[in-house]
């Protein structure tokens, strides 16, 4: 079975614990500048990483890691916090350090081909969290 999802919805992902190079991850609302246009250039996980303090780049890092099912680089993209939150389409709602390695490493040893891009988004920041 091979499956390619374009979901807008996967912005939890960043939300919610994504990319430990930012940082400690806490969960914020941030405002959208009126003016703010979803960018449209998808984000696949074959970029350059560069610098994964970047948002960008973290979620580059996520994608690779998830279309390549390379559990130890799921390991590296999230924070080592409890205060990690998971909430995607995969798993549902997920809380905790271990809860990203034990969700992907399920969604990995399915027999499904699922790639994954994150599209039509904005970032928005507050302070280290995006």
């Amino acid at each position: 079975m091979s499956a390619k999802l374009f979901r807008r919805g996967l912005h939890a992902l960043a939300l919610f614990g994504l990319a430990n190079n930012l940082g400690g991850v806490s969960i914020s609302v941030a405002v959208a500048e009126p003016q703010a246009k979803p960018i449209q250039e998808p984000i696949t996980g074959n970029e350059d990483l560069g610098d994964l303090s970047q948002p960008e780049q973290a979620l580059a890092q996520f994608y690779r890691a998830f279309n390549t099912r390379d559990l130890k680089m799921i390991d590296d993209n999230f924070a080592h916090t409890d205060e990690v939150a998971i909430d995607n389409p995969l798993g549902g709602i997920r809380r905790g350090a271990d809860q990203p390695h034990a969700m992907y490493e399920g969604v990995f040893k399915s027999p499904a081909d699922v790639h994954v891009v994150f599209w039509d988004y904005t970032i928005h920041r507050a302070g280290d969290v995006f």
